[in-house]
């Protein structure tokens, strides 16, 4: 039973994957934010060794009654803060951490530069050294977990105004793979994946960066979310003026939304894009997998939120 229990679990994170491809891929039509995320169970990550303890033995049961682990030397409890002035920046928010559970006095702001992380289960913060280091250089992970399994390990760095610059996967006591780095909550926009091995033969400007001590790290994203915004606002206004000049092209726009509406109504009525599975039903019968009207809408053209019209 729990060979099949694993089994189903992950063949519904493989739909569920599906799903939010198909929902990122609506691209100049549909924000992140409208994006549906997906469930994922946690996994703790080893000291030293790299190895990671599978979803059965972190799963939300695990999570409730997580043991923190001890804390060697003060640290910081980091939350992030979004600011609603400001689309895309995120603001930390700092208390000392001096035992598990015990959240401290505040911390005014965090010296500029790059501090080491670790994010334990069943924490909802980062702790965070107090001291800050150069970019790909911080260290002092041990002293965060004691050594014991986390979610999650690297560097985070802050700015001038307490706002997160960028993070990393860089740890020596950790050595946390790139997959699951959603584990600590922090935008991924912001990420720079460590790329094992040295300097790649042709370095990309702007999306590479080798610190001082000749770590490698690579931006996973090209652009953050507000700048994602701001080029998917400009596409939508191209698309407007074509259709005010071309008329084929306002018809064919039209058309398209005519299309995807009968899609969307066909998926509740007539069971579109759904498919029968053998044993996957309950008592081993059939069962049936629809894809949500809202996900159909989003990959055939795009719905606005702010008027429920395509392409608006």
């Amino acid at each position: 039973k729990a060979e099949a229990r694993k089994a189903a679990e992950a063949k519904l994170l493989q739909s569920e994957l599906a799903r939010l491809k198909m929902q990122v891929r609506a691209g100049g039509s549909l924000s992140p934010r409208h994006v549906s995320p997906v469930r994922r169970g946690a996994r703790l990550l080893e000291a030293w060794t790299g190895a990671w303890r599978g979803a059965e033995n972190a799963g939300a049961e695990a999570v409730e009654a997580a043991v923190s682990p001890a804390v060697r030397r003060d640290c910081i409890a980091l939350s992030l803060l979004e600011e609603e002035e400001e689309a895309g920046r995120v603001r930390c928010v700092c208390r000392w951490l001096h035992q598990p559970g015990a959240l401290g006095e505040p911390v005014g702001q965090l010296s500029v530069g790059s501090h080491a992380f670790v994010k334990a289960l069943g924490e909802p913060f980062l702790r965070v050294s107090p001291v800050s280091f150069p970019f790909g250089g911080a260290g002092g992970h041990p002293m965060l977990a004691s050594e014991e399994a986390v979610l999650y390990a690297g560097e985070l760095e802050v700015g001038e105004q307490g706002e997160v610059v960028r993070w990393n996967n860089c740890s020596g006591t950790y050595k946390a793979a790139d997959a699951m780095c959603f584990q600590t909550g922090l935008p991924l926009d912001k990420f720079w994946a460590l790329v094992p091995g040295g300097p790649p033969g042709a370095a990309e400007p702007g999306r590479h960066w080798v610190s001082a001590g000749g770590v490698v790290m690579r931006r996973v994203l090209r652009l953050d979310d507000a700048e994602y915004e701001a080029v998917r606002a400009r596409w939508q206004a191209h698309v407007g003026r074509l259709c005010r000049r071309d008329s084929e092209a306002a018809a064919c726009r039209a058309l398209l939304e005519q299309a995807s509406e009968e899609r969307v109504e066909a998926v509740g009525q007539y069971g579109y894009l759904t498919r029968v599975g053998e044993g996957d039903g309950p008592d081993g019968g059939v069962a049936t997998q629809r894809m949500p009207s809202d996900t159909l809408a989003a990959v055939a053209i795009g719905r606005s939120k702010s008027r429920g019209r395509m392409w608006r």
